[in-house]
């Protein structure tokens, strides 16, 4: 029935899916990639970005990080996830557990996924 046709025009961003957005994304934040490993530098054990997830492990503050991300992002919304055990964090589709002198990796499952589109079997790993 044509009229409960409903479309989405997207006005802002990059459309997801596009074959130029990883590209797209690497410009857009490689002024803010190398700020923050500069400013962090000492603080720093690892930034991993996948488009536009960031992976961040420091000694550095939270605040600190996120003001970072604030003055060096031009426009971006910054979101950030804190877990009540600080052993613990996910990043994408992996749960990294740490410990002492190790990480442990599992699957992280987001608490509304229902697999509808990817095997429950099926594991995505992070390098």
């Amino acid at each position: 029935d044509q009229d409960h046709i409903i479309f989405f025009l997207q006005t802002v961003g990059i459309t997801t899916g596009l074959n130029c957005g990883v590209q797209l994304a690497s410009i857009f934040l490689s002024e803010m990639d190398a700020a923050f490993s500069d400013a962090l530098s000492a603080d720093l054990y690892a930034y991993k970005r996948f488009v536009d997830d960031i992976l961040v492990v420091s000694t550095a503050d939270i605040t600190r990080m996120l003001a970072l991300f604030v003055t060096h992002g031009d426009g971006l919304q910054v979101t950030h996830d804190e877990e009540e055990d600080s052993r613990l964090t996910h990043s994408l589709d992996l749960l990294i557990d740490i410990r002492e002198s190790s990480l442990k990796l599992s699957t992280y499952r987001k608490p509304l996924n229902m697999y509808d589109y990817v095997p429950k079997y099926k594991m995505q790993f992070f390098y």
